[in-house]
């Protein structure tokens, strides 16, 4: 049964290693889970078993495509026959050559070879430019070298990778980044702190480009992204009666202040999806987190912290929430998930959501008929006093 009482320690990794955990890793950090994940893959060859103990691999992409039911919408199917179109696109792009015939007609090819556009790099150089105005010239070249091998290398495998594959691999470039700046001599004179900045700059270009390629990164094709995303807003919809008193929140509806940090909660919380980068979105989910941290009032504790943010999601009930967090969760630098105040405000947010998720009469001490009846309720009736007393 999820609960709304926690502390710090009920974050914390379940394998004991001092760093969050995550729902989204079954209660460990992103490092315990990948060594857990590795040696499962490792007993099923072991065993010659393809499935006893992994979870149960996503659905390709054309699988995905003829169980496509006739509740998508068209801008839905349009989306879909664009990323389709793209694959094939990026897929001839990186097929390797096979016969003699391939080989002779390279020259026509190379013509049509994907690029990144000339303004996304020159983009790039002025925020370098802007954020390390003392870097040198070498330490901008290399940055911006790696972030462009960096997105070939992820449109290269995005066709023939599963999401879960992908995110490895991508975890292993921000780690080759760190290793050649710790080993470069262009990077001697740099700081630990500047190095850090250096790895977000990577994220933020590399990311925020392939965020827009329809279906590589964000919801990629092969997963149920967009399908957890409508079962979760309907899921909030359906809880629209669900309130304040319900989740022990200390809140004063009457309050102008009280109301305005969580309207300004509301609005971070909602910007997510604006966001490209993985840690663009996790900047608004930690300032979403400190206006609802001030709604609880000082000192607030992980006790206090989670019964009000959930509260703030079923008010916000934000678009393509599932697909955001996992975008954050297979892509975000994993350091960053694992340790200080993002890490921390987002291992809440998904526990939030996991709370949200498998809500029962007995998470919110209710009788079982009563709660039932408000589930059973169209969801336009019941829905937040809150909203509708916005002036």
């Amino acid at each position: 049964m999820p609960s709304l009482r926690i502390d710090q320690s009920d974050l914390k990794c379940k394998n004991g290693c001092e760093y969050f955990g995550n729902p989204q890793w079954q209660g460990y950090c992103s490092k315990c889970h990948r060594e857990q994940m590795i040696r499962q893959r490792r007993a099923e060859k072991a065993s010659g078993s393809t499935t006893a103990t992994l979870p149960k691999k996503e659905q390709k992409k054309s699988d995905r495509a003829n169980k496509l039911n006739s509740s998508f919408s068209k801008f839905e199917e349009k989306r879909l026959r664009q990323s389709e179109t793209l694959k094939l696109k990026l897929s001839s792009v990186f097929k390797k050559s096979s016969t003699a015939d391939d080989h002779s007609q390279s020259t026509e090819k190379r013509s049509q070879e994907f690029k990144i556009p000339n303004a996304v790099m020159e983009g790039m150089k002025r925020d370098f430019r802007t954020r390390f105005p003392t870097l040198t010239h070498q330490v901008d070249h290399d940055a911006r070298a790696f972030v462009h091998s960096f997105i070939m290398d992820v449109i290269k495998c995005a066709n023939i990778m599963t999401v879960d594959e992908l995110s490895e691999r991508v975890q292993r470039q921000y780690q080759r980044f760190m290793k050649h700046m710790d080993s470069s001599q262009h990077f001697q004179d740099v700081d630990a702190d500047t190095k850090e900045m250096l790895i977000d700059f990577v994220e933020k270009h590399a990311m925020t480009y392939l965020h827009e390629l329809p279906s590589v990164v964000f919801s990629p094709s092969g997963t149920e992204d967009e399908r957890l995303d409508r079962a979760m807003s309907e899921r909030i919809q359906q809880l629209a009666w669900v309130g304040e008193r319900h989740l022990d929140c200390k809140l004063d509806r009457a309050d102008p202040e009280c109301r305005l940090l969580l309207y300004k909660a509301i609005s971070e919380l909602l910007g997510m999806d604006s966001a490209a980068s993985p840690g663009g979105k996790l900047a608004r989910v930690r300032r979403c987190c400190r206006h609802v941290v001030a709604l609880c009032g000082a000192p607030a504790s992980a006790d206090d912290l989670l019964p009000a943010l959930i509260f703030t999601v079923l008010k916000a009930n934000p678009p393509r929430l599932v697909s955001n967090v996992n975008y954050v969760t297979r892509f975000s630098n994993a350091q960053r998930l694992m340790t200080g105040e993002a890490g921390y405000y987002f291992t809440n947010l998904c526990c939030a959501l996991s709370f949200i998720e498998n809500l029962t009469a007995e998470s919110l001490s209710m009788d079982k008929k009563e709660f039932d009846c408000y589930m059973a309720m169209p969801a336009s009736i019941g829905g937040s006093a809150w909203v509708r007393r916005v002036t």
